[in-house]
């Protein structure tokens, strides 16, 4: 399949999962951080289909009822899969465990940098310890995307 074709299961699959979903801050349709979050993972590697799938489905198996066998059964990648799969919070999982689950998988820390950096982009001041805990996970993903960027010859964040 085509990366344009292989993407645009990936944005479909996200559209009809989401389309009712609006942000908690704002109230906008969901589906507008998702696309944020691709065209971001896309600016920093074009030509990795799988990591901008991921970027659409991110959220697809921690807030509806798809799950891993879903995506395989739908013919998404298994890189595509473990992406998402990383990127999945569990419930009652400390959100330090989350990020270093993310950290062992280079498609979900690219995916994650891009999530984090849209999700801090348009907080408003009330949710400072929001914000806060974005930048730590940032910081704390740094050093592994420094590894990633350098090693596939993308541009710094």
């Amino acid at each position: 399949m085509k990366k344009e074709e292989y993407v645009s299961e990936a944005i479909k699959l996200a559209f009809e999962k989401h389309k009712d979903q609006k942000r908690r801050f704002d109230g906008a349709p969901y589906f507008g951080h998702l696309e944020r979050v691709a065209n971001l993972v896309e600016s920093w590697f074009p030509d990795n289909h799988d990591w901008i799938a991921a970027a659409f489905l991110h959220d697809v198996i921690e807030d509806t009822d798809v799950t891993a066998e879903d995506l395989r059964e739908m013919g998404f990648s298994e890189d595509t899969i473990y992406t998402v799969v990383s990127m999945s919070k569990n419930r009652g999982e400390p959100y330090i465990d989350y990020i270093k689950r993310v950290m062992g998988c280079f498609g979900s820390v690219v995916v994650k940098m891009a999530d984090l950096t849209d999700n801090a982009s348009d907080l408003p001041p009330k949710y400072r310890d929001k914000k806060d805990k974005y930048e730590l996970a940032k910081f704390l993903l740094k050093p592994r995307w420094d590894i990633i960027a350098n090693s596939l010859g993308s541009k710094d964040l």
